[in-house]
């Protein structure tokens, strides 16, 4: 099992699910050693470096390094005598536990990935020792996703542990749930299995499903009745999504709006349609929405 296990990497870089990616980059940051996060666009990379801030009660600081000039890194300088020296960022000195994530690091020039060595491997800065509490995580995309990756120095990749993270159901479904994504959304992700994984790098369309637009398409939809009047949804959601998701997306929202409450499936079991797997998974997901609404509620 463990052969076969890592035998399915293409890259050679172990592939991870998002709970396992979350847990094993935690390991490593305790550890002392830096994590970088690559995968297709929008898997929630930097998502995975959020839940790790949160389940150790660290801040989260994002830092994007391709708007980034040394300066940011090395610090300003100021001219003392016949020397000049750095005065670095207060980015790297913390007062309380930190997990600063170099968000798509890989498409930085090498020079600049190159001037975060410093502080990642020395620990250093202008002959100042960084926090000890700031932990460094980094997120890319691959480079068959043709967005613009770098070449990274390789003694500066052997100072990270890396880690493929995977867009997979079962994870998004779960986190889903839990921060209220639209039941519906959610329906139509558990029937099609490819449904989250709309990344193509040969589709022409600027929009397509992942799990951020997804995320992003629920946000704007929780607005329509508020602010979106004359909103169509159809188009909402072929903006976020592309036309092909949508399409699957609003015969998913015809079939819930057909289901019956979760409260009168309680009263009347017998009264559910089970036979059309559409209708199910649209009940099943409002249900479980519905309790873990409840559950908030009551926390």
């Amino acid at each position: 099992m463990a052969i076969q296990e890592l035998s399915r990497s293409s890259s050679g870089i172990p592939q991870f699910h998002f709970d396992e990616c979350v847990d094993t980059a935690i390991i490593n940051l305790l550890a002392g050693h830096p994590v970088m996060i690559i995968g297709a666009p929008a898997t929630g990379k930097s998502t995975a470096a959020r839940v790790v801030a949160k389940k150790m009660n660290w801040h989260f600081n994002m830092q994007q390094p391709i708007g980034q000039d040394q300066c940011d890194i090395r610090g300003l300088p100021n001219r003392k005598g016949e020397y000049t020296e750095f005065f670095p960022m207060d980015t790297f000195f913390p007062k309380e536990p930190t997990l600063l994530c170099l968000d798509e690091i890989l498409q930085a020039r090498p020079k600049l990935q190159l001037a975060y060595m410093q502080p990642i491997n020395e620990r250093n800065l202008g002959g100042r020792k960084i926090a000890d509490h700031l932990y460094f995580v980094g997120t890319g995309n691959r480079k068959e996703d043709k967005c613009s990756v770098e070449s990274s120095p390789k003694h500066l990749q052997n100072r990270f542990f890396w880690m493929e993270l995977l867009a997979d159901n079962d994870s998004w479904l779960a986190w889903g749930h839990k921060a209220g994504i639209d039941s519906r959304i959610l329906a139509c992700a558990a029937n099609h299995e490819d449904f989250i994984h709309g990344f193509d790098v040969n589709n022409p369309s600027p929009a397509y499903c992942t799990p951020r637009t997804l995320e992003y398409l629920s946000n704007a939809r929780d607005l329509m009745g508020e602010r979106g009047a004359s909103v169509k949804l159809e188009k909402l959601a072929m903006g976020w999504i592309g036309q092909s998701a949508a399409l699957k997306l609003m015969a998913h929202i015809e079939y819930a709006d057909q289901c019956k409450s979760p409260e009168e499936i309680f009263a009347d079991p017998e009264s559910v349609d089970c036979e059309k797997p559409g209708p199910v998974f649209a009940m099943v997901h409002s249900c479980i929405s519905n309790i873990v609404r409840d559950e908030r509620i009551s926390q």
